[in-house]
């Protein structure tokens, strides 16, 4: 919760909503135990149900007003408006204890839900402008305080009543006593939301009739936007079960307590056992939004609801596994709500991102209402009992889970291949800041196994989409997960249409992908850089960043060891390490450059590898195993074979002599075989950097090659002698002519003889 906290005036936000929440549920509560104190059975009931009604029915009323004040003033004045009236609506509640009228009190308690109505959109349009691209998180985080409260709310208010009401003997002065303990926590919330910050109103609109009157404008205006209406659909589904859910279990905790002693226990422990599940599916929700919104998650929470759901049908009301069961209902229900709610407050344009909110919310007020008569009709019409109830709620998830699949069947794959690979791979992100928070760019990376596209996706904050060759298309199962993932198909026939289809993605603000060299890599080390990614870039005139892959050679999907897949993996978990670039000018993208940035990030993951041991050290550790492997052939020799042993005995006694020379790169002129291998190795072993010349090299490239060793070299005289007048002759003579000119040289360079 802490990275939430370094955006300014969120913890006074989330207190203040928090407070808002505890305050109307308490107060209920303490208006029911009123009630069920001062009034007869019957009447008693009739004035609960209006209770909970009137905390409902201002969402709906009130909902153009509430979302057109959320956009033509500062959100933050709505909400320090709606707290200050809060607290004046404790005032006349206080007044209402003192005077000892009910009717007060009930008219005040409707003034309450219609501070509760003003505020909503306001509190969650403004989650917005204070976390930007983290809303995900901040949503999940409201959305569990706010159950919390809610729970403690109910939990508070019953017991402030029941525990004065018996101290004093009256149930008015306890009355009193609560709402003077509420009317502080208003003070407090106050106070904490003073730090909040201002940002300017969203849109000027003048107040008109719509305001008041203008419902079916805002369902308009809802509608308006495809992805935005079927996720206020889904939010309100989710009330809509849930208020029936509610009276189901109300109706299981009688059937429990047929004399009606212990119902309210009972069903206040099922509530509460939900309530917490929902709220740890809210952090859990959060915490894999962090970084974007996971919209994946919705159908497979909606499956969940639907799985748990049948299973509680087949369970007995009030055991431990029917609470476990409805532990992970509500879990389900936290993973299933808070991407809705994140998506809406980001989704919505900022203009009218109040009306939006006010009009998800009253469509959200509506179900609730709704489920009510849902209830009665499942009860007296169709005659449910209990079980069928469940069941009834568990196949309308399970339509729920198909429609939302169908919608989101990129998100909900993207989502159980990226939770696989987290399974599988540890990843580390570097320099993940380089990716543009919005817009299209050209990701250019390194390939090295066949999951090179789930570990980039895990690094990256953002969606991103994969150029993929065009026979894989082919394929029965991989072509239609290619298909649903996006992938945009190559091949060398038409690589023209790849090249548009991928500048178009970029243009619509995506990120694209594309692994320039063609193919996996067959060694572990970068192959040839092709120029295609060139052409994308021209075209689509986005920026470039490059992205190298660390950690993945040596897993079962690369080529190490000649094969993939069909070879035991080396561990269970592998750490991966995902570096980006600085981003490039599409005209400064060239494969001269990327190959440039790739070695560059390839070297510094490789430095930052945790307990890597150095070369020498592995080559020591490879040839002491076995000993007497024949590890060198070189059939023209009159020695045919080197074992380990001897080839590392052979290397450390030269690397004894070697290390004190002050060169760290030290070329080698020999030619492939015994004698260069043993003097690789044992430069190696001797600290230094071998580097292997080429003879037949001359002017420039020689001078250069020269320069590249330290002016120090190894050779071979018989070697020498295939090779006059070569470079390091000329190399010598250019030290010669210029030694007094470098009198601080340790050494003079030279030749050293094997």
């Amino acid at each position: 919760m802490t990275t939430i906290f370094r955006h300014r005036g969120i913890g006074g936000l989330l207190f203040a909503q928090s407070q808002v929440a505890f305050n109307d549920n308490a107060t209920k509560l303490i208006l029911i135990g009123l009630v069920q104190m001062l009034l007869p059975a019957e009447t008693a009931l009739r004035m609960t149900g209006l209770i909970a009604l009137l905390l409902v029915t201002p969402f709906v009323l009130f909902a153009p007003l509430s979302g057109w004040a959320a956009d033509y003033f500062p959100k933050r004045g709505v909400l320090s408006a709606s707290l200050w009236l809060q607290l004046a609506v404790m005032v006349v509640l206080i007044v209402a204890a003192v005077g000892q009228s009910l009717a007060l009190g009930i008219g005040g308690f409707f003034l309450l839900g219609l501070q509760s109505a003003l505020m909503s959109p306001a509190r969650r349009g403004m989650v917005k402008d204070l976390a930007g691209d983290s809303v995900g998180e901040v949503i999940g985080w409201m959305e569990m305080l706010c159950i919390a409260a809610i729970l403690a709310g109910s939990l508070g208010g019953g017991q402030l009543i029941d525990g004065l009401a018996l101290a004093s003997g009256d149930p008015w002065s306890a009355a009193l006593i609560s709402f003077l303990l509420l009317a502080a926590g208003c003070v407090a919330a106050l106070c904490a939301f003073r730090k909040v910050p201002t940002h300017p109103a969203a849109n000027r609109v003048p107040f008109s009739r719509s305001a008041v009157f203008g419902h079916l404008d805002l369902l308009k205006s809802l509608r308006r936007d495809r992805a935005v209406w079927r996720a206020a659909l889904g939010d309100s589904v989710f009330y809509l079960a849930g208020g029936v859910l509610m009276l189901t279990l109300s109706q299981a905790g009688r059937e429990l307590f047929p004399d009606g002693v212990g119902t309210a226990r009972v069903t206040g422990i099922m509530l509460a056992v939900m309530g917490a599940g929902i709220a740890v599916g809210s952090i859990v929700a959060a915490r894999a939004s962090r970084h974007r919104i996971i919209m994946g998650l919705v159908p497979l929470a909606a499956l969940g609801l639907s799985g748990v759901l049948f299973i509680l049908a087949m369970l007995t009301p009030g055991g431990a596994a029917f609470l476990t069961s409805l532990f992970v209902l509500g879990l389900c229900g936290g993973l299933y709500l808070v991407p809705l709610g994140a998506f809406l407050v980001d989704r919505a344009p900022e203009g009218e991102r109040g009306k939006i909110l006010a009009a998800s919310s009253m469509l959200s007020s509506i179900a609730g209402v709704a489920a009510v008569g849902i209830h009665a009709l499942a009860c007296s019409v169709f005659g449910l009992d209990l079980k069928g109830q469940l069941a009834l709620l568990g196949a309308g998830f399970f339509v729920t889970a198909l429609f939302a699949t169908q919608m989101l069947s990129q998100d909900v794959l993207r989502v159980i291949a990226l939770v696989l690979a987290r399974v599988r791979y540890a990843v580390t992100s570097k320099g993940v800041g380089n990716l543009p928070p919005t817009g299209g760019a050209l990701i250019v990376c390194n390939h090295v196994s066949y999951v090179d596209t789930l570990i980039l996706s895990l690094a990256a904050p953002r969606p991103i989409r994969f150029l993929s060759y065009a026979e894989f298309f082919k394929r029965p199962v991989l072509g239609k997960i290619l298909r649903i993932a996006g992938a945009i198909p190559v091949s060398s026939t038409k690589a023209r249409d790849a090249i548009v289809r991928a500048a178009e993605c970029i243009n619509q603000g995506e990120l694209v992908c594309i692994f320039p060299e063609g193919q996996l890599t067959r060694t572990g080390c970068l192959m040839e850089i092709k120029s295609g990614f060139e052409l994308i870039a021209r075209r689509a005139k986005c920026p470039v960043v490059v992205a190298h892959l660390d950690g993945l050679w040596g897993s079962i999907y690369s080529f190490e060891g000649g094969r993939y897949f069909t070879k035991w993996p080396r561990g269970w978990r592998r750490s991966a390490t995902v570096s980006f670039s600085d981003p490039l000018a599409n005209e400064a993208a060239t494969a001269p450059r990327v190959r440039e940035i790739l070695l560059a990030l390839g070297e510094d993951a490789f430095r930052s590898r945790s307990g890597t041991d150095s070369l020498a050290s592995r080559l020591i550790r490879a040839l002491k195993v076995r000993p007497f492997r024949i590890c060198v052939s070189e059939p023209s020799a009159s020695r045919k074979h080197l074992r380990a042993g001897p080839l590392l005995a052979t290397a450390w006694t030269l690397a004894r002599g070697w290390r004190d020379l002050p060169e760290l790169r030290v070329g080698v002129i020999l030619p492939p075989g015994l004698a260069g291998t043993i003097t690789n190795l044992a430069l190696i072993l001797a600290g230094k950097v071998p580097v292997n010349l080429n003879p037949n090299r001359r002017g420039r490239a020689a001078g250069h090659a020269h320069r590249a060793a330290d002016h120090a070299h190894v050779s071979a005289r018989l070697h020498q002698a295939r090779f006059p007048r070569r470079f390091w002759h000329i190399a010598a003579h250019r030290h010669r002519r210029g030694t007094a000119h470098r009198r601080n040289r340790r050494r003079r360079a030279g030749t050293l003889w094997v």
